[in-house]
């Protein structure tokens, strides 16, 4: 069986972001079938005696949780500029190490509209120019292997 964290790299980020939305509501009729091909079911009940089928589909609890905890891109996005702009900018003393803002510069240059990477990949660098194991990968990268 699938697990659900690679269930969850299978999906869309639009389909992600709709999921997170109400976890444990009615999944969108739209959805049930990208996410039964990313290798999960959904369930739905129903008493056959009264109803001709679900009133909807449902993720199972497992999925409920992971969804409620699931990373979401765009809040990682938006903490990674905030964490780029103290840097950068020296907060809370206002000392600028010119070495290690050049460094996140140049990071911020490789991965244009990606802060995230441009920051897990500075901490890489900074980590290992100081000889200390740095192996931090996004969750959505261990999916790709």
């Amino acid at each position: 069986m699938t697990t659900a964290a690679e269930w969850w790299a299978a999906l869309t980020l639009e389909t992600q972001a709709r999921l997170r939305a109400d976890p444990r509501g009615p999944v969108p009729d739209d959805l049930v079938g990208e996410i039964t091909e990313a290798g999960r079911l959904v369930s739905g009940a129903w008493w056959p005696s009264v109803q001709s089928g679900p009133s909807g589909f449902y993720l199972p609890d497992d999925l409920a949780e992971y969804v409620e905890g699931a990373p979401d891109p765009e809040r990682r996005k938006d903490e990674a500029r905030d964490l780029i702009d103290k840097i950068l900018h020296g907060v809370p003393e206002g000392r600028v190490d010119p070495e290690i803002a050049a460094d996140l510069r140049l990071k911020l240059a490789q991965f244009p509209g990606e802060p995230d990477r441009a920051l897990l990949e500075h901490l890489r660098a900074q980590m290992t120019g100081l000889g200390v194991p740095f192996d931090a990968v996004f969750p959505e990268d261990l999916a790709e292997d």
